[in-house]
């Protein structure tokens, strides 16, 4: 998975939900029902070409807003309190853990080389996008359209 689709499928897991207005921006609601419209500055077409542009994605909107758990180790913290992830560090890598409700247990390792946090930070991000319900991962509007509560 890339950066943005482990990003996404974090935010699903941890309760965020989002639609696409008919105009093309992202409506985001926050776990806590902060509500945010992102994207609005988005470019339809490329200056130079006039050749269409994707539309925005959820993690374009999320790093408007300024969540980032690959990147900052605040909104990693709360997406770990959030959806009760462990983290165990071992001699070469670091393990982020989750038990089900029937004590089931699962992990995602990194190894962690220089960058220790970095390692921390995917590995927490690995887990929750694993626990994101499939149905909410989708990028077309239609399925997004769906997602909101």
């Amino acid at each position: 998975m890339s950066n943005d689709d482990l990003t996404e499928a974090a935010a699903a897991a941890a309760g965020w939900t989002w639609w696409r207005s008919k105009h093309g921006y992202l409506n985001v609601s926050s776990p806590d029902r902060g509500e945010h419209v992102c994207c609005l500055e988005w470019s339809r077409f490329r200056a130079m070409t006039g050749r269409p542009l994707p539309e925005p994605r959820l993690a374009d909107a999320l790093r408007e807003i300024g969540w980032c758990p690959l990147d900052d180790d605040g909104d990693n913290a709360k997406l770990r309190r959030a959806l009760r992830i462990v983290v165990q560090w071992f001699p070469t890598e670091v393990a982020a853990m989750h038990w089900s409700a029937d004590g089931r247990g699962r992990s995602w390792a990194e190894p962690y080389g220089d960058d220790r946090a970095a390692a921390e930070r995917r590995a927490v991000v690995r887990a929750a996008a694993a626990l994101a319900p499939a149905a909410q991962l989708s990028h077309t509007p239609e399925a997004t359209a769906g997602n909101a509560q």
